[in-house]
C-alpha cells in the first residue's frame, strides 16, 4: 500500500531584489559575466510584473510517499 501526501503552498513576492539576489547566489562564481548580464533583463521583467500585479506568486508543491507493507 502506497499513499501520497501532498503539501501545497504559495510564496507571494512583492519585492524583486531579494528574489534576484537569491537566484544570483545559486550561480557558480566561475560563470562568465555575459551570462550574468541577462539578470538585468530578468530583473526588469520581474519588476514590471510586480508593478502591474502588486506581486509575483510562486506555487510550491511538495509531498511524500508513505509505503506500508
Amino acid at each position: 500500500q502506497v499513499e501520497l501526501r501532498r503539501y501545497e503552498d504559495t510564496l507571494v513576492i512583492t519585492d524583486v531584489e531579494p528574489l534576484v539576489a537569491y537566484v544570483k547566489s545559486m550561480i557558480p562564481r566561475s560563470t562568465d559575466q555575459a551570462g550574468l548580464s541577462n539578470y538585468a533583463n530578468v530583473f526588469n521583467e520581474l519588476n514590471l510584473l510586480i508593478k502591474q500585479n502588486g506581486f509575483i506568486r510562486i506555487q510550491e508543491s511538495t509531498g511524500m510517499f508513505i509505503a506500508k507493507k
